[in-house]
């Protein structure tokens, strides 16, 4: 759960009237799935529940909702962008595969006294930390604009082609130097493992604005208290989240009087302009109906209008004939993706507490799902015969899933920035993922009787989320003298324990032996795999014993 601290006093200043901190505490914090946990002095420790609502993490994002619920402001600000002649040019094709994406903003006759510096140090570090996944999908720069001759240009180097003093410092250093002594650096080199160039922001007079996403120079990027004018850049490797990191902290600093301003975005290769920031607000279509389906809450339109503007929505156009409600949601609410998330905010502001509660007209008696009792069945059977059961992450990573089993690599569900490279993609069969966990215990004793009923995803674009979950059983026995005859046998004892009766056809896998691998046949149908693990398959996990395996879909039986 993120945490901030604001001072009060900064609070009610950008609100524009004083709050009482108990009213403050109880009721309004609620509204943002909030708390206050500790009060010292002017300073309030925040703990925020909702990890998705980063347009909180500052006293400007908190102050900006605060005035909708104490009825100071309806609805969401409007947020004037003048356009500058400032260009960033990006050249794209050295930094396709490192960092592409970039969005700048202009804030001028910026103000910033002791408590806006921390609070911008503050936003940065909260957004950098925990939406931006510790810099490596999105980072953020500062800089103050007098000091920058533009244009500006996004570029890579070699780690020791350029020199410039990272902020804190008072000495030049390389890319490489930085990385290898510098602090942050240290903290955040692992972010350009493998890159044999890293990027630089860099002005028309050879200035170095920052070395992304690692530190900011000394004398461009470094803002005080006698700064007027900032640039404010984010780069990243997913785009939709550069650009609503930028929306966010300029967005801020504009609550703090600045007056915002565009920057051209030009990539060299493929001719393509952007101008940053981009607020535009999202919109949707709301019924009553679909509001009641969900909450059972029967509003008409004027109450739901009062409870979206309360919640800082904009009520775009109402419709008493057709039971619609036209609505923009602020661009800053990047939680806010479908009309699930609007109807919760409805209720969040008409007060869960006000919501009566009714007992169902129809009692009900909860009990077991039939593919649960199949399910706890098959367990019980499969540690009768003597196999032990494992439970083992839904995650993997490629290697185990095709390289190591000798299958071509498929398409699977992968994580966009995933933290660690052991954990990378949803697997899409049971069987790898023994064959790794036999791979991680080759010190335990033998022989190893393992089993796992578990979860596999696999990709379905006609689906609803694009995937198909089914629920499989692998079975996998590993020692000097398994065969196939013996996993075979441990199959037969399942199926005669459920009443099913199965052949098996000889098929070829590449994860098997030749000969010794067969298709499972369940009324006609394939429902899963059997045989001995090829040689080199066993050899790639590292192991030394033969194994024998058995896949099914557990959902087709």
């Amino acid at each position: 759960m993120p945490k901030i601290v604001v001072s009060k006093k900064e609070l009610e200043k950008l609100i524009g009237k004083s709050i009482d901190v108990e009213l403050l505490g109880e009721t309004l914090m609620n509204y943002l799935k909030a708390e206050i946990e500790k009060i010292e002095g002017d300073e309030l420790t925040i703990k925020l529940e909702d990890t998705n609502r980063p347009d909180l993490w500052s006293a400007e994002g908190l102050a900006r909702n605060l005035r909708n619920l104490l009825g100071k402001e309806k609805g969401f600000p409007s947020y004037e962008v003048k356009k500058s002649d400032f260009v960033v040019n990006v050249e794209e094709a050295k930094l396709k595969n490192i960092r592409p994406f970039i969005a700048c903003a202009i804030i001028k006759s910026i103000k910033l006294d002791d408590e806006g510096i921390k609070s911008l140090m503050q936003i940065q570090d909260k957004l950098d930390t925990t939406y931006g996944r510790k810099r490596k999908r999105t980072s953020i720069g500062v800089y103050d604009l007098g000091k920058i001759k533009p244009p500006v240009v996004y570029t890579t180097a070699g780690p020791d082609d350029v020199k410039f003093i990272p902020l804190g410092f008072n000495v030049e250093m390389t890319p490489r130097e930085i990385l290898e002594t510098h602090p942050k650096g240290i903290e955040y080199r692992h972010i350009l493992e493998g890159f044999d160039e890293y990027p630089i922001l860099i002005d028309s007079e050879n200035n170095i604005l920052s070395f992304p996403p690692i530190i900011n120079s000394e004398h461009l990027g470094k803002v005080t208290s006698d700064t007027r004018d900032v640039l404010v850049e984010v780069t990243g490797t997913d785009e939709l989240a550069v650009n609503a990191v930028l929306n966010l902290v300029a967005t801020a600093l504009v609550e703090r009087g600045g007056k915002l301003e565009s920057v051209t975005i030009k990539y060299k290769q493929c001719k393509k302009e952007e101008v940053t920031p981009i607020l535009e607000p999202t919109v949707f279509d709301i019924k009553p109906s679909f509001i009641k389906k969900l909450t059972g809450l029967n509003l008409d339109m004027r109450q739901i209008k009062h409870v979206l503007e309360k919640m800082g929505y904009e009520v775009y156009k109402t419709d008493e004939n057709h039971d619609s409600i036209e609505i923009e949601a602020p661009f800053y609410r990047t939680d806010i993706m479908h009309p699930v998330d609007v109807v919760e905010d409805i209720a969040i502001g008409y007060g869960c507490n006000n919501i009566e509660p009714v007992l169902p007209k129809t009692p009900t008696i909860g009990g077991l799902k039939e593919s649960t009792i199949r399910e706890d069945l098959i367990r019980e059977i499969m540690i009768g015969i003597g196999q032990q059961e494992l439970y083992s992450f839904t995650f993997t990573n490629k290697d185990v899933l095709f390289k190591n089993m000798n299958q071509n690599e498929e398409d699977v569900v992968e994580i966009a920035n995933p933290v660690t490279m052991n954990y990378t993609v949803l697997r899409s069969s049971l069987l790898p993922v023994l064959m790794n966990f036999l791979a991680i215990n080759k010190t335990v004793e033998f022989p190893q009787n393992i089993f796992e009923v578990g979860d596999v995803i696999t990709l379905n674009k006609k689906s609803e989320n694009g995937t198909d979950q089914k629920k499989h059983l692998c079975s996998v026995i590993s020692s000097s003298s398994v065969t196939f005859t013996e996993m075979k046998s441990v199959l037969e004892s399942l199926m005669k324990n459920i009443n099913r009766e199965v052949t098996i056809e000889p098929t070829k896998n590449p994860s098997f032996i030749d000969g010794r691998c067969g298709e499972i046949i369940l009324n006609k149908k394939s429902i899963g795999i059997i045989g001995e693990i090829h040689p080199q398959v066993i050899e790639n996990f590292g192991l030394e014993n033969p194994v024998a395996a058995f896949e099914i879909c557990v959902d087709l039986i």
